[in-house]
């Protein structure tokens, strides 16, 4: 025989994404998962998240771990991120990527403005909130209420900070609230 030579390893396989590869979403953090794709235990992965779709010169955020899934933190709300994981050998060779997936961390709930009525009339009245954080184009439902909502009297979606109700019955009193929507 010969002097034993240095062992190689084989390569990875690619991951698969997991059935549902998003979990713990909230407004600043989510958990991505991916299935090994056969690799066995042991194996690492380089683990990436972006707001831009891995775009070339855009950031990205990156982990490495010997786990099937990974959390990020530190994100916006209600922003769209895509998420996707590869295979590491033991001789550091990574294999391809798994396909990007996107997930939608939640929206923050909107405060009421400072003042939030405006333009009060006999059958009519404005609505105003502030965004609390969460991005331009951030959709919102406004709804009025006579009876504390029990039922909802009227409700209106914008992508405005503030909303106007109409055709409302004259000296009656109404609540308001809004919430956002994920994109």
């Amino acid at each position: 025989y010969s002097s034993p030579l240095r062992s190689t390893t084989t390569l990875v396989t690619d991951p698969l994404n997991a059935a549902q590869p998003f979990t713990a979403v909230s407004a600043s953090t989510l958990t991505f998962t991916w299935a090994d794709g056969g690799n066995p235990g042991g194996t690492s992965y380089t683990v990436e998240i972006s707001s831009a779709g891995f775009a070339p010169g855009t950031a990205i955020s990156s982990a490495a771990t010997l786990a099937l899934s990974q959390t990020f933190g530190g994100l916006l709300p209600n922003t769209t991120y895509y998420g996707r994981a590869r295979a590491v050998n033991m001789d550091n060779v990574p294999g391809g990527y798994s396909p990007a997936v996107p997930a939608v961390t939640l929206p923050l709930p909107p405060a009421p403005a400072t003042a939030p009525f405006s333009g009060v009339t006999s059958s009519s009245i404005t609505f105003t909130w502030t965004a609390s954080g969460n991005p331009q184009n951030t959709a919102y439902v406004a709804e009025l209420s006579r009876d504390g909502f029990v039922s909802v009297s009227s409700a209106v979606q914008t992508s405005a900070l503030s909303a106007s109700f109409s055709a409302l019955t004259a000296n009656t009193v109404y609540q308001a609230r809004v919430r956002a929507v994920n994109f």
